[in-house]
C-alpha cells in the first residue's frame, strides 16, 4: 500500500513539472506590415488591431475601415502581433510551429520561428517588414516571449 502511495506522489510530481501549453492560433500574416522593428504588442480590441501600422493598408484599404478580424474572440484570446522588423530581401519571415504555446509559470512561450534567407538561394532585393498576429489563450500571463523578443505585461 505504501508503495502504491509513494507511485502516486511520484507521479503528480512528474505531471506538474511537465510544460503546460496554452491554445494558439494565426488569424494573419504577412510580409509587408510595415513594422519597422523587431517586437512583440498586444492589442485588446480589433479597432486598435486594424489599426496596426500597415495592417490595414497591406490590403489597399488608405482609409484604414477594412476589417480583418471581425472573426478574432477578443473574450477568450489575447491578440499579439509579432514582427520581425525592416528586412532587406523577401527570404525572411515568421512562422507559427504548433497550435500551443509553453507556459513557463507566468510567461507564455510563443511557438515561432523567424526564418533567415537559405543560402545560395536569390531573392528580390525587397525591404519586407514580415509580421504575424496571434491568438492565445486568455490566462494570468507576466510575460509573452517570441523567439528572443519579450514583453512585459505586468
Amino acid at each position: 500500500m505504501k508503495l502504491a502511495y509513494l507511485l502516486l506522489a511520484f507521479l503528480l510530481v512528474l505531471t506538474s513539472c511537465a510544460s503546460q501549453t496554452v491554445s494558439t492560433q494565426m488569424f494573419y500574416a504577412s510580409k509587408q506590415c510595415r513594422e519597422q522593428r523587431a517586437s512583440v504588442k498586444l492589442f485588446n480590441n480589433k479597432e486598435d488591431l486594424n489599426k496596426v501600422s500597415g495592417l490595414a493598408n497591406a490590403f489597399g484599404a488608405s482609409d484604414q475601415k477594412l476589417d480583418l478580424f471581425s472573426n478574432f474572440d477578443f473574450e477568450k484570446y489575447l491578440a499579439v502581433v509579432v514582427a520581425a522588423g525592416r528586412q532587406r530581401n523577401n527570404g525572411y519571415d515568421i512562422v507559427l510551429t504548433s497550435s500551443q504555446s509553453k507556459l513557463k509559470g507566468k510567461t507564455v512561450v510563443l511557438p515561432v520561428e523567424f526564418v533567415m534567407p537559405a543560402q545560395g538561394v536569390r531573392y528580390n532585393q525587397l525591404a519586407t517588414t514580415p509580421c504575424m498576429v496571434i491568438g492565445v489563450e486568455k490566462a494570468d500571463y507576466s510575460k509573452i516571449k517570441a523567439g528572443k523578443l519579450e514583453l512585459n505585461l505586468k
